[in-house]
């Protein structure tokens, strides 16, 4: 008997951790469409604190053209780690106006934050390598088509 409320006690903190880690599967973000050039990607769309903070981390796939859009409250330095994201990453910092002012490559699991050179209102997040592989350059624009409100 102590055997099995030891198995069902460790069950119980099996259960409570997945929950924590899937918390916010792709299905839970909103989406959003983003054109750059003649390319339109429907992104997850992180537009809260809670979104923002969790991003793309525990995710262990994710398809050619998926990523995240950041959006920002205001125009602000943005900050951004891989903390507890197995993916490597690109990521562009955007200007409010559409600009692309800077593309960085993020490896996985780095706790460092990097930080956009200005402010900024979005940072786009995709796989490692997919902004070269789109002739995707710092000063191309950025088309957010915003829901309606």
């Amino acid at each position: 008997m102590r055997h099995l409320t030891s198995f069902a006690m460790l069950l119980v903190v099996i259960v409570i951790g997945a929950s924590h880690v899937w918390a916010h599967s792709s299905r839970d973000f909103p989406q959003i469409n983003v054109s750059i050039h003649d390319k339109v990607l429907t992104l997850d769309y992180a537009n809260t604190p809670e979104l923002r903070d969790h991003g793309l981390q525990h995710r262990r796939v994710l398809c050619d053209d998926c990523g995240m859009l950041f959006e920002y409250e205001q125009n602000q330095i943005a900050a951004l780690s891989t903390k507890d994201t197995f993916l490597p990453l690109d990521i562009a910092f955007v200007e409010e106006n559409g600009n692309i002012i800077q593309i960085i490559q993020m490896r996985p699991f780095d706790e460092n934050e990097q930080l956009s050179k200005k402010p900024v209102r979005y940072a786009i997040e995709v796989s490692r390598g997919w902004f070269n592989r789109q002739k995707i350059k710092v000063g191309d624009k950025v088309i957010v088509a915003l829901p309606q409100t």
